[in-house]
């Protein structure tokens, strides 16, 4: 029994064994054959190489073929994109936009121009000013001028009836108006007046001493 069935597992030991060498062989055989191809391809490349590497530059440098500028004139393209349509709405905005920017140039003209207008007028009331300053310096100096002249003449006409007789001045003095009377007497001395007032008409000695007593009250208060 035991003899049967040991015959009966022969046959599969032996199958078994025998596909196991085959798939040894077979795997060998592909082993092989991959060896082959590779080395074959290998020394199929490596003449090509070596024998152009001009023609690998030309094909690696894509500024030589042309390949760069394609791509960077393709990467414009893209980034600009189509011509954007505005709206209605965006139109709309940028004339408003487009306007007030016109006023604001315009008002800021008008601003340049109002203030070159005051800088000239500035300019202007500045030397007229000066002028008038001039003016007034020499108005103030022939004034002066004339103010010692005229001071110069009182004195000279004081001096000449403080030596008159006090008669012949009385009878001038009576006959002059106040405020020439009134400037010669002030500057006269007191005793030589004194002689000249007694000798004056009553009327004209007593109006004369009135306002002496008046322009004296003046001086005080000042």
């Amino acid at each position: 029994m035991q003899n049967s069935s040991s015959m009966r597992l022969l046959p599969v030991v032996m199958l078994a064994i025998a596909a196991l060498i085959v798939f040894k062989i077979a795997e060998h055989t592909l082993s092989q054959d991959a060896l082959t191809g590779g080395a074959l391809a290998q020394e199929a490349e490596s003449p090509t190489d070596e024998a152009n590497p001009a023609a690998e530059e030309e094909v690696l440098d894509p500024e030589a073929t042309g390949e760069f500028e394609r791509d960077n004139d393709a990467t414009g393209q893209a980034e600009e994109g189509p011509d954007h349509e505005f709206t209605a709405a965006e139109r709309e905005v940028l004339e408003s936009l487009l306007a007030r920017r016109k006023q604001l140039e315009e008002r800021e003209r008008e601003v340049q121009l109002r203030e070159k207008l005051l800088e000239a007028a500035e300019k202007r009331v500045e030397q007229r000013i000066t002028e008038l300053k001039d003016i007034e310096a020499r108005i103030e100096q022939s004034f002066g001028k004339q103010e010692e002249e005229r001071k110069a003449q009182l004195q000279n006409l004081v001096g000449m009836y403080e030596n008159m007789k006090p008669k012949e001045a009385a009878r001038i003095f009576d006959r002059l108006d106040m405020t020439v009377l009134l400037g010669v007497v002030q500057q006269m001395k007191t005793r030589k007046m004194a002689p000249i007032l007694a000798r004056m008409n009553a009327s004209v000695a007593q109006r004369l001493t009135v306002e002496l007593a008046r322009l004296a009250a003046m001086r005080a208060e000042q």
